[in-house]
């Protein structure tokens, strides 16, 4: 299954880049590839090779993508979940 879908931003690991998912290749031997727009140009990315582009400062954000990096983070996101589901009711 795709980590990411069309139209997410993602950065290129090794360049630091900065593209937009435009399409999403079936798999093949346990690899993932993306056709993806970087500076105006099509390049096709394996999956490794991609992380999402998102501020990771920001606990909201971080909840969004499901990004988790220690015990202290988790209780911050979930926090931050109960907040967002909260009804002001």
């Amino acid at each position: 299954m795709a980590k990411f879908q069309i139209g997410d931003s993602v950065i290129h690991v090794s360049s630091n880049e900065k593209g937009i998912v435009k399409k999403i290749f079936p798999p093949a031997r346990g690899r993932q590839l993306y056709s993806v727009s970087i500076n105006n140009t099509i390049k096709n990315c394996l999956e490794s090779n991609l992380i999402p582009d998102t501020d990771l400062s920001d606990p909201f954000q971080r909840l969004r993508q499901g990004i988790f990096g220690s015990f202290l983070d988790f209780t911050k996101i979930n926090t931050s979940f109960k907040i967002l589901n909260t009804s002001s009711k």
